[in-house]
């Protein structure tokens, strides 16, 4: 029995250690169905992490924590990416994300200054191009997955009905814990300026 690996696959660096207790399975192939996991205890780490959404945005990022059962702790750093687009989920993508109602998670998260917004077109807005930081905590409990933090920027431009506003400081505040995912609805407040002709 392994207790630990570490190692780097395609640019990725992981580590990952602890144990995973292996209920009965049966006996030949068909009893690999009934398989079950009684207990698991792993730590893990890892870094450079690409997920990429296409024609939506891309990150890469790091982290470490532990899953102990069905329970998911730790700390998730974004060091890096762009968003390109926001756009509602097709009734085709929504099997991509289940969320499983016997798992729980509380994970704290981190967005670095690298983090980009370059979006052409959302709703009323032209366009907006800002990096952003921030930083806050995800919990899943029952199904429901929750954000509470705040995202910020101090610079970028924004357009809206053809003119072009220069974003002096702008913040996202998530701070109700009683809305889940796909449900939020944050604070947004943004100062911007424009040259008037």
């Amino acid at each position: 029995i392994r207790k630990s690996l570490n190692g780097e696959l395609n640019s990725v660096k992981f580590g990952i250690n602890g144990d995973v207790k292996i209920g009965v399975a049966g006996t030949g192939f068909a009893g690999l169905k009934k398989l079950s996991f009684d207990s698991w205890n792993i730590n893990y780490e890892f870094s450079e992490v690409r997920y990429e959404i296409e024609n939506m945005m891309y990150i890469f990022c790091s982290g470490k924590g532990r899953v102990r059962d069905k329970n998911l702790t730790g700390t998730v750093t974004i060091d890096r990416g762009e968003v390109r687009s926001i756009g509602k989920s097709s009734s085709k993508d929504k099997g991509k994300f289940e969320i499983p109602n016997d798992w729980k998670a509380s994970v704290d998260f981190n967005i670095k200054n690298q983090m980009r917004i370059n979006i052409e077109k959302i709703l009323l807005i032209d366009g907006v191009e800002a990096n952003i930081e921030g930083g806050g905590f995800l919990t899943l409990e029952n199904g429901h997955l929750n954000i509470i933090g705040t995202v910020s920027t101090d610079k970028g431009a924004v357009g809206v009905n053809g003119k072009i506003f220069k974003i002096e400081s702008g913040v996202v505040v998530f701070d109700d814990p009683y809305q889940y995912f796909p449900n939020l609805n944050p604070s947004i407040a943004v100062r911007a300026s424009t040259d008037v002709v």
